[in-house]
Formats: structure tokens, C-alpha cells, sequence
């Protein structure tokens, strides 16, 4: 049997409290097990980490919310809107791509490229021999600009920055997130060399 439907205030709350326990201000862990979700609306509700177990999301708008680490076995996610989300299935097809493109060489890491120069976010030059390390990468996959180094293969680099110098570097799985363009962001990039 289902719990009975939770209210959008009540859902407001325990948002509120998770977003406080997810930055270590107090707050409370989202516990959503069981709840009875249907058509809510979760859109860009930062759920990382919560328990939502056997909850009944049918339907619901979850479209940009971080599901990072959410414990969604048995949950119902049909029909519900999951675009911009880890379960996008668009971002699987990006994924699935970007693991094709950037193959993992001997050593265990995947060979990437980048802009030599800082596109975006500060003027750094990325130089071979080097490892550059993010002080904070960003899980968001859907926003452009966020924390974190970009890299991507080589043909996506140069469809995209078609007149910059280009680096290849290495990331190893579990460094780095597939963002919504279909390059990735990453902790850290060790520079190996200049592209011809």
C-alpha cells in the first residue's frame, strides 16, 4: 500500500532540510522511501544522496534534478521527466559516445583533448608534462559553464574550437562527468602534448 500523497509544502521542507544536511549545515537526509510521488514536481530539486526507495515518481517532473548517489531501487520513474538528469537517456547516448571516441590506452586511462588556453573560466595554459587539478569539479550536467577542467575528444574539439591549438591529455574513469554538450569535465588532466 502507498503512503499517502505528500503535499507540495512538505515537499518544500524536506528539500529545504536535505539542502541543509547536504552542506553540513544540519538539516536532515531526505528519506522519500515509500512516498507517494506521482506528477510531483522535483524540477532541479538537488535529491544527491536521498532515499527515495520504492517511491512512486510515475509521472513526476524531475527534469535538471541531481540524482547523484539517490537510492531509486524499486522506485516507479515511468513516464516521469528525466531530462537533464543522470538517468537521461540522451546522456547515455553521450556517454556511450565519448567512451567510443576516447578509447583507454595501456596504462588504464583515456586519451582526451583540450583547448591549450582556458576558454571560459580564468587564463590558464595548458602545458605538456604537466597535471592540472580542479579545486572543485561540478556533477551538473546540464549548466555550460561549471567548475572543473574540460576535455573531450578530438573531434569534438575541433568541431568546437576549430581555430584554438589543441593539448592531449589522459583522465582516468571516475575523475571526470559527461556533460550535455558531450565533453566532460574533469578533477584532473595530466597533459601529455601539443597537437600538430
Amino acid at each position: 500500500e502507498m503512503s499517502e500523497v505528500i503535499t507540495p509544502e512538505k515537499l518544500a521542507e524536506i528539500r529545504q532540510q536535505h539542502e541543509k544536511w547536504l552542506q553540513g549545515e544540519g538539516g536532515a537526509r531526505a528519506n522519500l522511501s515509500d512516498a507517494n510521488l506521482r506528477s510531483a514536481n522535483l524540477s532541479r530539486a538537488n535529491l544527491s544522496d536521498a532515499y527515495l526507495s520504492g517511491a512512486d515518481l510515475s509521472r513526476a517532473n524531475l527534469s535538471r534534478a541531481n540524482l547523484s548517489g539517490a537510492y531509486l531501487s524499486g522506485a516507479n520513474l515511468s513516464r516521469a521527466d528525466l531530462r537533464g538528469t543522470c538517468l537521461d537517456r540522451n546522456l547515455l547516448d553521450l556517454q556511450r559516445a565519448f567512451v567510443r571516441a576516447c578509447p583507454v590506452d595501456t596504462d588504464g586511462y583515456r586519451i582526451v583533448y583540450r583547448t591549450a588556453k582556458s576558454q571560459h573560466c580564468g587564463g590558464t595554459v595548458y602545458e605538456p608534462g604537466k597535471t592540472y587539478e580542479a579545486p572543485y569539479v561540478s556533477a551538473d550536467i546540464v549548466t555550460d559553464c561549471h567548475p572543473g577542467i574540460y576535455a573531450g575528444s578530438l573531434e569534438w574539439m575541433r568541431v568546437n574550437y576549430p581555430r584554438e591549438p589543441l593539448v592531449k591529455g589522459r583522465v582516468q574513469d571516475g575523475d571526470y562527468f559527461i556533460s550535455s554538450k558531450g565533453a566532460i569535465r574533469t578533477a584532473k588532466l595530466e597533459i601529455l602534448e601539443a597537437v600538430e
